[in-house]
């Protein structure tokens, strides 16, 4: 694991590092976390820094299973609240979920998490599980007690999609504003639509869609694709859809116009966005055995292949 400085790549992977890195969270350049975990030992841990990485402590966590698709996923809300989903591919619910209130220095174990999926969570300490490993539409759920319940959101599909199946991901909050990217599908179309909040996920009201050349569903599969999304603004939205290869798009005006990349970015099996603002995005492309990373600084128009030291 590496952090670019002054223009030049420092490691600052945790010593002694817990098996594999499953998740990395920095809420600034000096406070970050990061999950280790060892499946065949049963044995994971939580690393936490306050000075960007120098110097790491240590505390361990329930460890995810070997099986394909079991992972630990982090979120944390500010410098001492976080929480951590136990996703286990093979498993039934309710899922183990763990929260910290010491910033990471102790963590407390729930089975109490009614999917599978992915998590985020609001300043206010709002946590929002959705985007279901598996193919089960309108899966959104919050909680306000750290898991001790959930209370399920269901959205109404997008205009001009009535009756499609709805696939919520996880909301990006920017103080009480929030962006909600959904996956939606219907009579082989597919599209990615956004709701937005300004109470803080209390009340979400649908924003724009737009369709797209993407497959959700493989058939034969029980699992579900969501559409690459990256929210770095509440009006400033990228997605990467496409099929085999990404293509591309950045909305600065909460979806009315969008500007699509004009260069090929190289085929790929799947792969994910992540965008600072308008202008500067990184895209990272899997394929079997291999992963290649881009960046765009200039909204998505080009793109320049990341060199990264070796490790």
């Amino acid at each position: 694991m590496f952090v670019r400085e002054a223009g030049t790549w420092r490691e600052i992977t945790p010593p002694g590092m817990v098996g594999t890195l499953m998740d990395v969270v920095f809420l600034d350049r000096a406070h970050g976390w990061v999950v280790g975990n060892d499946c065949a030992r049963a044995k994971a841990a939580v690393y936490r820094t306050a000075d960007g990485g120098r110097r790491w402590r240590a505390s361990p966590v329930g460890s995810a299973g070997c099986h394909v698709g079991s992972r630990l996923e982090l979120v944390v809300s500010d410098e001492r609240r976080g929480w951590i989903l136990n996703a286990d591919e093979v498993g039934n619910p309710p899922f183990s979920f763990s929260r910290s209130v010491d910033g990471g220095a102790a963590w407390t174990e729930r089975r109490t998490a009614p999917i599978a999926g992915s998590v985020s969570a609001s300043a206010s300490g709002v946590v929002w599980l959705g985007r279901s490993d598996f193919a089960l539409p309108q899966r959104l759920y919050a909680t306000r007690d750290d898991g001790r319940t959930w209370r399920r959101r269901v959205l109404p599909p997008p205009a001009g999609w009535g009756g499609a199946t709805v696939f919520p991901d996880t909301p990006a909050f920017f103080g009480r504003r929030g962006v909600l990217p959904v996956t939606v599908t219907r009579k082989g179309r597919a599209g990615v639509a956004f709701y937005v909040t300004s109470d803080g996920g209390e009340t979400w009201r649908f924003r724009s869609v737009r369709a797209v050349d993407f497959a959700p569903r493989r058939p034969g599969l029980p699992f579900v694709s969501y559409v690459p999304t990256s929210i770095a603004s509440p009006k400033t939205w990228w997605i990467a859809p496409g099929r085999a290869r990404p293509e591309v798009a950045v909305t600065r005006d909460q979806g009315r116009s969008w500007e699509v990349s004009t260069r090929a970015l190289p085929r790929a099996r799947w792969w994910k966005i992540s965008a600072a603002d308008a202008e500067h995005a990184w895209l990272t492309a899997y394929t079997p055995g291999r992963a290649a990373s881009f960046t765009s600084t200039d909204g998505g128009h080009t793109w320049e292949r990341l060199e990264l030291p070796a490790s």
